[in-house]
């Protein structure tokens, strides 16, 4: 799913419901915090300041998106990130972190790299 400032999944009752607990890892808890306002000067972020978000927005965002992806293709930087990633990957698989997951059955060390 493509990140943006909106979730442009969530437009209607029958999409995905925030309402559940979140499943956390191992070693992970989630603590509540009761909510409370701050007297006095803050910083916060203003929701209704923020323009609404048309089509053509929402194009233009998606265009600069991909005209910034296919720049960073080439990055000498991008490249190498990469390519030490895909190595850390590899040592993982190599070492039996993926074994367990079942989509992963029938697939070969280089698949499974891609699929990471």
């Amino acid at each position: 799913m493509e990140r943006t400032i909106y979730d442009n999944v969530v437009f209607s009752p029958e999409r995905i419901i925030f309402e559940a607990s979140p499943i956390l890892g191992d070693g992970l808890v989630k603590k509540n915090t009761d909510a409370y306002l701050l007297e006095g000067e803050t910083d916060y972020l203003d929701l209704s300041k923020i323009p609404i978000i048309t089509s053509e927005l929402d194009r233009e965002y998606r265009r600069l998106v991909a005209d910034a992806k296919k720049h960073n293709e080439n990055d000498p930087y991008v490249v190498e990130s990469k390519g030490i990633f895909k190595e850390h990957v590899r040592a993982k698989v190599r070492g039996g972190q993926y074994k367990n997951r079942k989509e992963y059955d029938m697939l070969n060390e280089d698949e499974i790299v891609e699929k990471e």
